[in-house]
């Protein structure tokens, strides 16, 4: 019985996903393959490495948050405006595209891999492993921009072999790591990004060409505006990590390093689940003024309650499994709860956030999210007073909880046909607040 249930429980996944449109569904099969490498990445190098040097490693990941302003935000631009291209057949549109993007990319790549390398040196003091990093923003950033080509192209079967490849390259760690320690972890990132530019070293050939000075100035300011604009929010949403990297001892740091990966991991997928939605609220932008707001509402009557269930489920089971899996580590429940719970927030701030930038107002978006990474620096410096050591994962569980009534204000302000159909969606968000407020209540307080 047990066998007959397995094979229509196969036969239905199988058949579920041949309905899936085959972009969608590359998208999916990549997006699984490379959440479970992180997975198994996730549960060994900290347990090989000792908590000093498990530190030293998401120290260099919160460096390498910074690498996507190295081309200026150009690539997000070029996101935009190549499928415009692609679709009137302006070939040579798209060659002056590629040329300036991986021209400016790679300028500004190698500038940031000087800087982290100075910056990771300054502080640790070994000059072997600041020459393995340098090189690793330049190979990531070809790695990536050859991703943004394959995906604008619509070439999703190239997309997914890509990023399967890269995320399995990066399993090599788990071997290095044992061998030579973290020296093994610094010489694989390099070997494995070399793995990856080797792989794609015939597509890499083809962007290059004359950059045009005069479709730079025309776009600087918008790329700018969008790349501050993404760098800040991955600030924000890993806010704990860059505190605890700047304010908190090695040891701490190691905590909230693994804390934060698995954090992380569950916030990826639901990102990844909201990709399409987001593409379909974009699109509504084109219609009626107020069908794009209508349309956040929708979404969020389907996934908000869902989501804040999975949260505060996860947020529970999370310090059981992390002390488990990481004996050497002791992980504070209170802790682990503050970072998990945020994600019960992701709907809303996706949905407003895109509302603000579909309005054209990036501007304001990126002063609120500064505006946001202040306010969690703010309660993470008032917590440590208190309860040391645990204001980097209150302040970012706090103000993730905060974020969207913030986006919420310049919309409602700037756009008087948002007020009523986005009347639903306060009312869902005021709901969750509510049920997050009361749940760490009644479990901590």
């Amino acid at each position: 019985m047990a066998r007959a249930l397995i094979e229509r429980l196969a036969a239905w996944c199988w058949e579920t996903l041949r309905r899936i449109p085959a972009g969608s569904r590359h998208t999916l099969i990549a997006n699984l393959v490379q959440q479970a490498c992180a997975a198994a990445l996730l549960f060994s190098i900290p347990n090989l490495l000792s908590k000093e040097a498990f530190a030293e490693t998401v120290f260099v990941g919160v460096l390498m948050l910074a690498v996507g302003l190295a081309d200026l935000g150009l690539s997000s631009v070029y996101g935009r405006v190549v499928p415009r291209l692609l679709a009137a057949g302006d070939a040579d549109g798209i060659r002056q595209w590629d040329a300036m993007v991986v021209g400016f990319g790679s300028a500004g790549a190698m500038l940031f891999g000087a800087a982290i390398t100075s910056i990771y040196f300054s502080r640790y003091d070994d000059p072997l492993h600041a020459a393995m990093i340098f090189p690793v923003p330049l190979l990531t950033f070809w790695a990536s921009f050859h991703a943004s080509r394959a995906s604008v192209r619509g070439n999703f079967s190239d997309y997914r072999r890509f990023i399967v490849m890269r995320a399995t390259a990066g399993l090599i760690a788990i071997p290095a790591t044992w061998w030579l320690g973290v020296s093994g972890w610094f010489l694989t990132q390099l070997i494995a990004a070399i793995i990856v530019t080797a792989r794609i070293g015939p597509h890499l050939r083809k962007p290059w060409g004359r950059l045009d000075g005069h479709l730079f100035r025309a776009h600087i300011r918008e790329a700018l505006l969008l790349a501050l604009a993404g760098v800040a929010v991955l600030q924000l949403l890993s806010f704990a990590r860059v505190y605890a990297s700047i304010d908190y001892p090695e040891d701490t740091l190691a905590v909230y390093g693994v804390a934060g990966a698995a954090y992380q991991a569950l916030a990826a997928l639901v990102l990844s689940l909201f990709m399409p939605v987001t593409i379909d609220l974009m699109s509504r932008f084109a219609g009626a003024p107020s069908a794009p707001f209508e349309r956040a509402t929708v979404i969020l009557r389907h996934t908000a309650l869902l989501t804040t269930a999975g949260a505060m489920v996860a947020a529970e089971i999370a310090p059981y499994v992390l002390n488990a899996a990481f004996p050497s580590y002791t992980f504070d429940r209170r802790l682990v709860f503050a970072l998990v719970i945020g994600i019960a927030f992701f709907p809303f701030f996706i949905c407003w956030g895109n509302c603000l930038i579909g309005v054209r107002r990036t501007g304001t978006y990126l002063g609120v999210i500064a505006t946001s990474i202040g306010l969690a620096a703010l309660l993470a410096a008032q917590v440590d007073r208190a309860i040391p050591l645990l204001g980097a994962a209150v302040g970012q569980g706090l103000t993730l909880a905060l974020y969207p009534a913030l986006l919420l204000l310049p919309i409602l302000a700037l756009c008087p046909n948002a007020r009523g159909p986005l009347r639903g969606g306060i009312r869902l968000y005021a709901l969750v607040l509510a049920l997050v407020a009361a749940h760490a209540w009644i479990r901590w307080i």
